[in-house]
């Protein structure tokens, strides 16, 4: 995995990755709304999806920076790559919703501090050319430990279905639930509506506050272990026989003085060696 998409596989703040500080002009920085360069049809949805889903999310945004400014010490550092950035001198990595509230609040000449994360990103155009969906499980196929092709046909065969079936589910909750943890910093207390509970026990509106703005997190966790559950009530043998042969093809491999995590890509190269 490259430095591009290791800080796009994690959900972080790429920012805290840098310590390197500069000070630009928002109207620098291409956001998530203004590229020009062809991209999947799967990023097309997704981003057409955020066009829907994103105007309460960028008005909380601009209610916290109309309060408190742009804040990187406490809400963390617009984080921008010189690389790649499609017409404009940085692209953003995060912070793309503070970089249109800015240039919407204050236009493009305002200047904010921004963490670059340039030296996090290859050189190497190969290795940043988008692949295919089929492309990346080809590729995933090929450097998967042959130990575990056993679990990865049983997954197939038996769990392929609950496992698309729980992914969905995760998917429409963290489109249609929103993150309500960022609340807590620009939220008046006590919320409309639960004064008398406030009134009566502080305790009780707390417990409330903290499930209501932690309520995505506790759905999610929900599912998860009812699904984990569910996994075991339904396939505990097929799992502890799948466990059985994993263990036995570890003990082969070291009998014959082969890596445990020998893959199929590298065994191609030893016979091809032979």
């Amino acid at each position: 995995m490259n430095k591009n998409e290791h800080l796009e596989s994690k959900g972080i703040t790429a920012g805290l990755m840098s310590d390197r500080l500069i000070k630009i002009k928002v109207g620098e920085i291409r956001d998530a709304w203004t590229y020009t360069t062809d991209v999947s049809v799967i990023r097309r949805i997704r981003r057409a999806w955020k066009k829907t889903t994103t105007p309460k999310r960028l008005l909380r945004i601009k209610k916290s920076i109309l309060k408190f400014g742009y804040d990187p010490e406490k809400f963390g550092y617009i984080a921008v790559n010189k690389k790649y950035a499609d017409g404009k001198p940085y692209r953003a990595v995060d912070g793309n919703h503070r970089v249109r509230v800015l240039r919407e609040l204050y236009g493009e000449d305002y200047e904010v501090t921004v963490s670059d994360v340039s030296s996090y990103f290859t050189d190497d155009d190969s290795v940043n050319r988008p692949i295919s969906t089929m492309g990346k499980l080809k590729e995933g196929l090929t450097h998967l430990p042959i130990m575990y092709y056993p679990s990865f046909v049983f997954f197939i065969w038996n769990m392929l279905l609950e496992v698309m079936l729980f992914s969905l589910f995760c998917f429409f909750t963290l489109m249609l639930v929103r993150d309500r943890s960022q609340d807590r910093f620009i939220d008046t207390h006590p919320k409309k509506g639960l004064v008398w509970v406030y009134n009566k026990s502080t305790l009780l509106y707390e417990i409330i506050m903290n499930i209501y703005y932690n309520s995505r997190h506790i759905i999610l966790g929900i599912a998860f272990l009812y699904y984990v559950y569910y996994i075991i009530s339904n396939y505990f043998y097929g799992l502890l026989i799948v466990g059985g042969i994993t263990i036995l093809i570890m003990v082969i491999f070291k009998f014959l003085g082969l890596s445990v995590i020998l893959n199929l890509k590298d065994t191609i190269k030893k016979i091809k060696n032979i």
